[in-house]
Parts: structure tokens; sequence; C-alpha cells
């Protein structure tokens, strides 16, 4: 997950840190539910790596943000969830080279789910996300140049199937439906269009 959310810049290894959070929920008009969220760390111990995961100098300290807003309803009975939410993060304070490593973290990123109740035992869903761009410096080797890898926009879509008295529970879910530039590390994998397929069984209690 850290990988997925490009953290991979920052090891698991941290001497302290201490976090405050805030959010608030409030239904509106038309039946919509808002909230708001901010999230402000502190942390020291960090063990910075350059991209090929070879640790850099000495543990830093920092600070950090994170803001977020989203809107939910309930449409109606066949569209029982439909959601957006939205994100920013950036850094507080710390050193150049902190800050340098915390560009590779979108700093912008949109989710959006709506699911449709077709029927009793059948749901589909479908799934957005958009991550603004990331920028990766030569931290390890100056000389290098500095690779920027693009936005991110994905869709995803899935059917969910109930069976034996909702015992049994398969999904298809496909992701990258489009077939967009999938990536999150100037090292890593382009993730093209794929599919997963899942069963589930939920026995009854003895």
């Amino acid at each position: 997950d850290r990988a997925l959310l490009g953290l991979d810049t920052l090891s698991r290894g941290r001497g302290a840190r201490a976090w405050a959070d805030v959010g608030a929920m409030r239904r509106i008009r038309a039946g919509w539910t808002a909230d708001l969220g901010a999230r402000i760390g502190a942390v020291s111990g960090v063990r910075l790596l350059a991209v090929p995961g070879v640790q850099l100098g000495e543990a830093v300290n920092g600070g950090l943000a994170e803001a977020r807003a989203g809107l939910s309803r309930r449409l109606t009975p066949r569209l029982p969830v439909a959601r957006a939410a939205y994100r920013y993060a950036t850094g507080l304070s710390g050193g150049a080279q902190l800050r340098d490593v915390l560009r590779a973290t979108p700093a912008h990123a949109l989710e959006a789910n709506l699911v449709a109740a077709v029927a009793r035992d059948l749901r589909l869903g479908a799934f957005v996300y958009v991550a603004s761009s990331t920028h990766w410096v030569p931290v390890l080797f100056e000389s290098a140049p500095a690779v920027t890898l693009p936005a991110i926009a994905r869709v995803d879509v899935s059917v969910e199937k109930w069976f034996w008295r909702h015992r049994v529970r398969t999904q298809l879910l496909v992701r990258n439906l489009l077939n967009r530039s999938e990536r999150y590390h100037p090292l890593g994998a382009d993730f093209p269009l794929r599919a997963h397929l899942t069963f589930a069984l939920a026995l009854p209690p003895m």
C-alpha cells in the first residue's frame, strides 16, 4: 500500500511521531452528507530512501499536513451508495531534501464511487481515482535527471453476485478499464487493464 500511495520514499523506521486529527460531518440539502477533515503530523528520525531503495544520509525531522472533503448520498434504493472525496497533502516543515522527497507523493487526489443494486443478490459498482503528477528528484546522484510521472486517472468497475442465501459472494473487479498509464514509481511497473476474481464464504454461527 505504501508503494501505491507513493510513500515508498520514506522507510518504516521512525524515532517518534505525533498526529492530530479533526473532522466534522453534517447533513445538508437534498439528502447529501458533507464531511471535512484535517490531519497534522510531526515525525522525527525519518530515513529517506533514494529511488533505487538506497538509504540517504542521516535521519531527518519534518511536519506533514492533509486536508480532505467529501460528499455522499443514498440516491435511490437502487443506487444506495454515491460518494466523492478530495484530499490535499503537503509538507509543513523540514529540510529541502525532505520536501523534495515528499513531492513523490500526489498532492491532490480525487475519488468517486457509485454502487447500483440491480437485484437483491446482484450489485454493480464504478470507481474513479484521479491523482496529480509526482516529481522524483535525483537525491542520490545529483547529476541524474529528475523524473516526473504523469497524473493518474483510473476507472474501475465491479460486479458482485451472492449465492446460497447470501452465504457465498463472488466479485469480478476490472481495474484501469480505459487502459491508461498507471505508474507510481520511476522504477515500477506501468499497470495495464487487469481483472480480479474473488470468492467469499460466510458460514452461519455454530
